[in-house]
């Protein structure tokens, strides 16, 4: 029975089924980036599309004590600068963070950027916004996807 099938018969044969198994794998684990491919204008992986790692899902019902209000806080003029330098360092640590965003992931630039803020705010090294400052710091940088850090490795770079 084998001798009626020639070499090539064969090989065309073991062809098509490894074709067809190929397609299938092809098909039943990569077809979300098959169907990328299939549209046109569209480009497999985008620049500006942060890993699933990288994205942040906002917490609901957080509390932080800088987001108060003035009215909230004692009105003598130490508690009120001390608020004001912490908006001040707050609007910076956000631009720097989203200004390194636009940028490939690398925290080696970010890190000595924050430290020198946080080295320019000295009288906040002791406030009872630290750990405010360092979880925002942390938030930020997993919601524009800029590294990944811990607020403990913030808290460590008050120091530094």
């Amino acid at each position: 029975m084998l001798n009626q099938v020639s070499w090539t018969t064969y090989f065309e044969i073991l062809i098509f089924l490894a074709a067809i198994y190929y397609l299938f794998v092809l098909f039943r684990y990569y077809s979300d980036e098959v169907h990328q491919l299939l549209q046109p204008g569209q480009t497999a992986t985008s620049a500006h599309q942060t890993p699933d790692a990288l994205r942040y899902e906002q917490p609901e019902n957080i509390d932080y004590p800088i987001a108060k209000t003035e009215t909230q806080y004692p009105q003598d003029k130490q508690n009120l600068e001390s608020h004001d330098e912490t908006d001040e360092l707050i609007s910076q640590l956000k631009q720097c963070i989203h200004t390194a965003s636009g940028k490939p992931f690398a925290p080696a630039v970010l890190i000595p950027q924050v430290k020198k803020l946080f080295r320019d705010h000295p009288q906040l090294q002791h406030s009872p916004y630290r750990d405010a400052i360092n979880e925002l710091v942390v938030q930020e940088c997993e919601k524009t996807g800029t590294a990944l850090l811990t607020e403990d490795e913030v808290d460590q770079w008050w120091s530094d």
